[in-house]
């Protein structure tokens, strides 16, 4: 539904052509038999452009099933599907992965941010993934925003992208469309 609605979206309103989608893909989907035949199949119905998807999992799913894992995140790569690291800085293992795997993106856990303007080493282990991100090419992305400060201080430290309520609540599909129609928000394209 996920690559349908994209695809949608896409044709409707032009301007959303070079934005991305993301989709949190669970441990039993991600790990489960036949994943890459039915996102090859699913692109071909749909024709969404595949560099438009992202595909998120879990750290700690990249460390449980490290060998399977990556195998299948290079199948998704080879089909144009890009993968995004979600709660990232919860995982306890070391992070030799981020050098084998073609991950687009970082997302630092709602934990840390939560502890902005509260807890200084959170403050150095964000500073830290945000280095780290930026040094392996990668996009972070900071989750969990529910205040001005926390959003000021990711600013500061040049955290360009962001989630959480402060920006938004979740929205159903017809509030999204009601928001593209109106025009009432600028889309930015990252058009490489």
């Amino acid at each position: 539904e996920a690559f349908r609605q994209a695809r949608r979206w896409q044709e409707e309103w032009p301007e959303l052509r070079g934005c991305y989608y993301s989709i949190n893909i669970s441990v039993k989907q991600f790990t489960g038999d036949g994943l890459i035949n039915k996102v090859r199949n699913i692109l071909t119905e749909t024709e969404v452009d595949p560099t438009t998807i992202r595909m998120e999992i879990t750290e700690n799913t990249l460390i449980e099933y490290s060998d399977e894992v990556i195998k299948k995140i290079k199948q998704l790569d080879a089909l144009g599907i890009r993968l995004s690291i979600d709660d990232f800085g919860t995982g306890y293992s070391s992070l030799s992965y981020l050098k084998d795997i073609p991950a687009v993106s970082l997302k630092i856990d709602q934990s840390f941010t939560r502890e902005i303007g509260i807890n200084k080493n959170s403050m150095d282990l964000i500073k830290t993934m945000i280095a780290l991100g930026q040094n392996l090419d990668m996009e972070v992305i900071a989750e969990g925003i529910e205040s001005v400060q926390q959003l000021q201080e990711l600013i500061d430290l040049q955290c360009r992208y962001g989630q959480g309520f402060l920006l938004s609540l979740p929205l159903k599909v017809a509030e999204m469309e009601e928001i593209f129609s109106k025009k009432s928000v600028v889309f930015y394209a990252n058009r490489d």
